[in-house]
């Protein structure tokens, strides 16, 4: 007797609702955030609001080998424009990045802001089928920082 489409058997429960909301910490190809990566995620999205703490940017990368979301590189450089020279530096044609810069700027009525922008960045000599896994989990990515991002960009 085939059981219920709602629910089915599971190793790590008895019975489990598809539907049940879980944390989006999977990715549609099958790679995962890693643990200390979210914490990093969660410390440079609320870092906006504590200046003490403040990590300018992050470059994440995936680990085939771990199926994994690592931290690549991190940046606390308190000039805006310093750090997005030094994030430039980093990235190059051969390699595919996440990157999470927070910029500094100042607004036409003469107010400091900082924003939060998120892309992904595709080196020109870099395969399609890596474009294609970090594509995939993109959305992951972008899901895991726990502000609002203002700016998105691909």
């Amino acid at each position: 007797k085939n059981p219920s489409p709602l629910i089915y058997f599971s190793p790590t429960s008895r019975f489990h609702n598809p539907f049940t909301p879980t944390p989006f910490t999977m990715s549609m190809s099958g790679i995962e955030m890693h643990e200390d990566t979210l914490d990093k995620l969660t410390q440079f999205s609320r870092s906006q609001k504590k200046k003490s703490a403040n990590i300018r940017f992050l470059i994440l990368k995936i680990n085939k080998k771990q199926g994994k979301v690592l931290v690549d590189a991190e940046n606390n450089t308190a000039d805006s424009e310093t750090a997005f020279n030094e994030m430039l530096e980093l990235l190059s044609p051969e390699n595919i990045r996440y990157v999470c810069f927070k910029a500094e700027y100042t607004t036409e009525d003469g107010r400091t802001a900082e924003d939060i922008a998120v892309f992904l960045w595709r080196g020109a000599k870099t395969k399609m089928k890596n474009k294609m896994v970090y594509a995939s989990t993109y959305n992951m990515v972008k899901s895991a920082i726990s502000s609002k991002m203002q700016h998105e960009y691909d």
